[in-house]
């Protein structure tokens, strides 16, 4: 066995270099969905913590001895991080060229260029955030931890000197009694205060957001320069005295975490307040910097140094290895492939360091150095970057023809509808004379074609809140959505206007869901423990909402749940095509299967008035067979363009069923 003590180096961090090893590994074990690991997103966590140690010592360092250059520093990030990202995004693009169908290529090139210039993080804020599906489309989604750390980059040296040179002037005789760096820690506290209350703040109003901004995520990488800032003093001595102790009470609250947040209960509220758990930790850990055999053992052997030295690499691979994987459609990732893709992230990261990220570290830090190592690349990067131009033109400009015409205009879906935001509707022939509401989410936007293509001697009018199935009293688990404040808008609508039918069309099925599901408005935070309670209650009011319009005597039509598929094989088809293998034929709805959603519609029709006015319409029976639905038509084309939502052609081909809307226009005088 090694002696570890042996690889100690003067003034070398290794107990940091370990918490990097832990943070990277707890981020690759997530992604890869081992289990225990369910929290293994709070590694990014703890790499802000210690990117703001680390940025602080060099700042300050460069302060303190009067050779502060922001050129040098920023120069510096650059040879840190921007080799090795280009040299993934060179040989997956190139790799791309003969794997991925052009529309993945594309997407892929998008989001590379996005994390090559550092702002990934801002486009990630405004979709549907980092813990969703149809993870094959967001081949840089990693970057967006990087995009914020590059943001801080560029920001926080100017504010640390300006604290600096503050914090030396005379007139703050009343700070005399403190160091110079206990000054600076007491002014940047400001700034960490106010980003960590509007980062708790901002996650219960809008969850992604607050996820992947650097003014909700600055403050953990302000807690790691207060921890450089007290390094020095007899607060911090304490600490380095009895680091041992410290250091268990650190393991222990990040185990804690493991226990805390197990079953995805933290992936809604995160950041939030919970982060400090992970965040003071790492601080925790930090300031207890002492050694001693058992901990130079632990933290300084060579496997664990490894890692921490591989770890920028091992983050940047890990991520395209995950996405390869379920590029394949596999909903469930075989151990097989699990192990294969740990391996090849550790052999990656391996590779990405010794040959690029070392490359780039011996160089002085000038311009003139960065710009003559950085020439192959730039060339091999305009290379590939001339290659994905080429393709753009090459993709069709209007490939659907007349059928893209038929897609329902984006900005009236009222996505994450705030409390001061107004409904936006949207109404196709408004000049006839009977009228039609369509009321729901996405599963009543994808009906969007067949009403405007069959629907011609009514208006029909859509309000569509994506996200929000249509039922009063009712909002989602995680938190930034405001689904009860769109209904109460619909139900104004209804109540100002003469709709002689109104067709509901929902994602049932999050009745029954415990996350990212439903529940009463009522129940603050919607704790799981209330799944039941919720149900009752949204039965309850549905059948309430329902009776009211029967008794104004509007007939009331709903649409009975969308199945959902395993794989969303209308993204994956082409990429089967491509490598010649077979699809899949058809797959098991087991929503369907467990009565979720149709239940929810069956306790409605117990207690319903005026039953002649209401009816139901189901597509599923054109392509489900007793819970088995088929991927494809007898066309050979694929039914849903993901996994839950039907493609323009399929509808308007096969929405057989929505023609009972017909009849009832032609009964209704």
């Amino acid at each position: 066995m090694m002696d570890s003590i042996k690889l100690l180096k003067p003034g070398f961090r290794y107990d940091i270099n370990a918490l990097r090893a832990f943070a990277v590994l707890s981020v690759v074990l997530y992604h890869f969905k081992i289990k225990g690991f369910s929290v293994g997103f709070i590694g990014v966590d703890i790499f802000f913590v210690i990117s703001g140690f680390l940025m602080t010592q060099i700042v300050m360092k460069m302060l303190e001895t009067d050779t502060f250059s922001y050129k040098k520093f920023i120069y510096s990030r650059i040879a840190r991080i921007w080799p090795a990202l280009i040299g993934l995004i060179i040989i997956i693009a190139s790799l791309g060229v003969m794997l991925l169908p052009q529309e993945d290529y594309l997407s892929f090139s998008k989001s590379a260029v996005q994390a090559l210039f550092f702002i990934s993080n801002i486009e990630f804020a405004q979709g549907l955030g980092y813990f969703t599906t149809n993870i094959e489309e967001r081949w840089f989604l990693h970057s967006w931890s990087l995009s914020v750390e590059w943001q801080f980059y560029c920001i926080y040296p100017w504010l640390v000197f300006a604290i600096y040179k503050v914090s030396r002037l005379k007139s703050f005789h009343f700070l005399s009694r403190f160091s110079v760096r206990g000054i600076v820690s007491i002014l940047l506290f400001v700034f960490t205060a106010f980003s960590f209350f509007y980062s708790v703040d901002l996650t219960y109003q809008d969850q992604p957001k607050a996820f992947f901004s650097l003014s909700s995520r600055a403050w953990e990488m302000l807690i790691g320069g207060h921890v450089f800032l007290l390094s020095g003093s007899s607060f911090a001595q304490c600490f380095k005295k009895h680091h041992a102790f410290f250091k268990c009470i650190a393991i222990a609250l990040l185990i804690s975490c493991v226990f805390l947040g197990r079953g995805g209960k933290w992936e809604p509220i995160w950041p939030g307040i919970l982060a400090l758990i992970p965040v003071l930790a790492s601080a925790l850990y930090m300031l207890a910097s002492g050694d001693g055999k058992f901990w130079s053992f632990l933290e300084a052997n060579k496997i664990t140094q490894s890692i921490g030295n591989w770890s920028y690499s091992i983050y940047l691979w890990h991520w395209p290895i995950v996405i390869a994987i379920n590029m394949f459609g596999l909903a469930i990732i075989p151990k097989p492939y699990i192990l294969l893709g740990l391996l090849l992230s550790l052999i990656c990261g391996y590779l990405s360091f010794k040959y690029i990220e070392q490359s780039f570290r011996r160089q002085n830090g000038t311009l003139k150095s960065l710009i003559k190592i950085f020439t192959p690349y730039g060339l091999a990067l305009g290379l590939v970057l001339s290659v994905i131009y080429l393709n753009d033109l090459k993709v069709p400009k209007n490939v659907h023809g007349d059928i893209a015409k038929l897609s329902f205009p984006e900005s009236y879906n009222n996505s994450k509808l705030q409390l001061n935001q107004p409904l936006k509707t949207f109404t196709i022939n408004p000049d006839q004379s009977k009228h039609v509401l369509l009321m729901g989410d996405s599963h009543a936007q994808h009906l969007f074609p067949w009403f405007a293509q069959h629907i011609k001697d009514a208006s029909v009018t859509f309000a569509i809140t994506v996200g929000c199935p249509p039922i009063p009293n009712m909002n989602r688990h995680d938190q930034g959505w405001h689904c009860d404040a769109s209904f109460k808008q619909i139900n104004q609508l209804i109540e100002k206007s003469a709709f002689d039918i109104v067709v509901i069309s929902g994602n049932w099925y999050s009745i029954d869901w415990d996350r990212p599901g439903l529940c009463a408005a009522q129940f603050k935070n919607c704790p799981n423990a209330q799944v039941f309670e919720s149900r009752a209650y949204a039965v309850s009011k549905m059948t309430e909402f329902i009776n009211k319009l029967l008794n104004n005597h509007t007939q009331v039509v709903i649409v009975k749940p969308t199945p959902y598929a395993p794989i969303s094989i209308g993204h994956i088809i082409k990429r089967y095509q491509l490598w010649g293998i077979s699809p899949p034929v058809n797959y098991v709805d087991q929503d369907w299967r467990q009565k979720n959603g149709d239940r929810f519609i069956d306790d409605i029709l117990l207690n319903i008035e005026y039953r002649k006015l209401f009816s139901s319409i189901d597509l599923r029976k054109e392509f489900c067979n007793d819970g088995i639905c088929n991927y494809f038509d007898i066309n050979k084309e694929a039914i849903f363009f993901d996994d839950n939502h039907f493609t323009s052609n399929w509808i308007l081909n096969n929405g057989k069923s929505l023609f009972h809307l017909n009849e009832l226009l032609r009964l209704n005088p």
